[in-house]
């Protein structure tokens, strides 16, 4: 089987903010970072394994510094350890442009390799770490995979009922999943799930502070079950601390 050093699996995604990107004073909406730290994540999985993948978590995505409309912002994702057929990929967002660029967001996400049918498929390469930094990293990707394991074993087992209709703090939105949605196999593609769910946020936030509010952060997020084209979305929002 082949490996290689974590260093050689890096990959590159650059995007420009435009105006649509951003809110009405003109930092970015936080629902693209997300998506499109999602796209830089699927682009290395599927290359890594040489076939399609879905998102099957994310863990706490941490915003360091506001983006702008007009910055460039540069997506470099890492491969950080193969199990037999999921992957777990780190994410380090630069911002700033004419050169000058600094760490924007970190997040670090799992991947599912999927053969046509949808079934898990064997992933035939690993890595290994090759100095000591990457030997921190690749340790903390095992130790975040270990977590989640025991994470989503507890919720299917005990599948917490979480209802917010009906509370003054609350909202919901339904969406249909059409075939523009989805990305491999008829399935609603993760980055376009997280763009909804940070928007009703961002709603409901605003509506409590009575002004523009921004996504700070993002704790961890399990994609238990997969959403096909024409099933109906239905995504409920409560403020929980203030």
């Amino acid at each position: 089987m082949e490996k290689i050093p974590i260093s050689k699996t890096k990959s590159e995604y650059i995007r420009v903010v435009f105006p649509e990107h951003a809110n009405s004073i003109g930092i970015f909406y936080g629902g693209y970072m997300m998506r499109w730290i999602l796209d830089a994540g699927i682009l290395l999985a599927t290359k890594f394994t040489k076939g399609p993948c879905v998102v099957g978590s994310m863990d706490s995505i941490d915003f360091i510094k506001p983006v702008k409309i007009g910055d460039i912002l540069v997506f470099e994702s890492f491969a950080l350890f193969v199990g037999n057929s999921s992957i777990e990929i780190g994410v380090n967002v630069f911002s700033g442009r004419y050169g000058k660029e600094e760490l924007a967001c970190i997040s670090n996400l799992s991947f599912v390799a999927l053969d046509s049918d949808g079934n898990k498929r064997k992933i035939l390469k690993k890595v290994y770490p090759d100095t000591k930094e990457e030997e921190k990293l690749y340790e903390k990707a095992i130790e975040r995979r270990e977590r989640r394991k025991k994470r989503i074993s507890e919720l299917k087992n005990n599948p917490p009922e979480f209802s917010v209709l009906g509370t003054k703090w609350s909202i919901s939105a339904q969406r249909v999943i059409f075939p523009e949605d989805t990305l491999f196999l008829k399935r609603a593609y993760g980055g376009k799930v997280l763009m909804v769910m940070d928007e009703l946020s961002a709603i409901l936030a605003r509506r409590y502070a009575r002004g523009i509010c921004v996504t700070a952060s993002v704790d961890e997020m399990d994609f238990l079950a997969p959403a096909y084209v024409g099933e109906i979305l239905n995504i409920e929002a409560h403020i929980s601390l203030v």
